[in-house]
């Protein structure tokens, strides 16, 4: 184990043609605490890969697909803590101390961030609505910026390889095994999803959500989702 409150963290970004959101990520990453970023890439076609290289992160390749990607980057990495972060999501200021100071608690094992959905031209009260489920859900979506010990997320078998919801099965998975805290700064993350389609997006997160917690499989799930699209 490391030193107190000097536990090592490797970001895990997953990206699939993300060359437009990712640099505001990779900028950002540089004023952290971090000791490692590593960048999961599903196969982009947009020069992703080279941009990440660009900036001297670790950049591994996978196959497409969420579970499969963050689990990759989590096995090219050796630090203490994994923490999860989408690439168009950015990680407030101060935000690597605050996760070592709560890791500093033997019995805290991870956690996440609220969340503040960000607009590309403005930010109407539906992206705010939005954003009421990261204070309110008990298991917390991996656009919060999700951290975990390695060893919680070594004991659970790592990322579940599911089609859909594999941060919501991972949280279930390693809350036995401790306290998960839910930390008060905000990750602003980008929008562009709901602007493009505020109605599909929106009945989106609310019935896909209760699908899964009523238990239909996320491989269901997602054949459903893809249709749709």
């Amino acid at each position: 184990m490391a030193a107190l409150n000097r536990l090592s963290i490797a970001v895990v970004v997953p990206t699939w043609n993300e060359a437009r959101a990712l640099p505001r990520l990779l900028g950002a990453l540089q004023h952290l605490d971090v000791d490692e970023v590593v960048v999961a890439d599903g196969g982009s076609t947009d020069g992703t890969v080279d941009l990440a290289a660009g900036y001297g992160v670790t950049v591994v390749k996978a196959p497409r697909g969420r579970a499969k990607q963050l689990a990759a980057g989590a096995r090219a990495s050796t630090a203490d803590v994994m923490w999860f972060v989408h690439a168009d999501a950015v990680p407030p200021p101060g935000s690597a101390t605050l996760v070592r100071e709560v890791l500093s608690a033997d019995d805290v094992i991870g956690g996440s961030f609220l969340l503040h959905t960000v607009g590309e031209h403005a930010e109407p009260l539906w992206l705010r609505i939005a954003d009421l489920r990261s204070r309110l859900t008990r298991y917390p979506y991996g656009d919060q910026a999700i951290f975990l010990r390695r060893e919680a997320y070594d004991a659970v078998g790592g990322v579940p390889d599911v089609a859909m919801f594999e941060d919501v099965e991972l949280i279930r998975a390693v809350r036995p095994l401790g306290r998960l805290v839910s930390l008060p700064l905000e990750v602003r993350a980008s929008g562009r999803r709901f602007e493009t389609n505020p109605l599909y997006y929106g009945v989106l997160m609310r019935l896909f959500p209760w699908l899964h917690s009523a238990g239909v499989s996320p491989q269901r799930l997602a054949r459903w989702y893809h249709a749709v699209r």
